[in-house]
This record gives structure tokens, sequence and C-alpha cells, in this order.
């Protein structure tokens, strides 16, 4: 099987990205994301919302498998 090589100078190569544009819009982004950001840090004490969702659930699995409590 003959396989030509492609010289490195002539593989395709991704279009650049275009230059960032700092408008306004985007800084009011970056204010609003970093005030939640420090409102669920505060609400969540710092740990992070997915652990907390997890301790939550498997707290609720043990609790619903406990004897004492009937479902039925």
């Amino acid at each position: 099987m003959n396989r030509a090589l492609v010289p490195v100078t002539k593989l395709a190569r991704p279009a650049p990205l275009p230059p960032l544009d700092e408008s306004v819009g985007s800084e009011t982004f970056r204010a609003i994301d970093r005030m939640r950001e420090a409102a669920t840090a505060q609400w969540t004490a710092g740990l992070s919302p997915a652990s907390l969702a997890l301790a939550f659930f498997d707290w609720s699995i043990t609790w619903h498998r406990l004897p004492e409590s009937d479902w039925n």
C-alpha cells in the first residue's frame, strides 16, 4: 500500500480565532458571574454544590433503607 506523506506545511490548519471583543456586555457578564459565585460560596459555606447534592442523596437513600422508616 503506497501512502504519500504530506508535508506538515500542507496540513489543514484551523482558522485563527477572532480578536476578543472586550465590550461593556462581557464585563457586565463577568461581574454578574462573580456575584453569583460569591453568593453560591456563602450559601454552601464554600463547599461544592455537587458534593452537597451527592451527600444529600446518599443521606436520603440511607434514611429510606432504615428498618424503622416504613414507606408501605
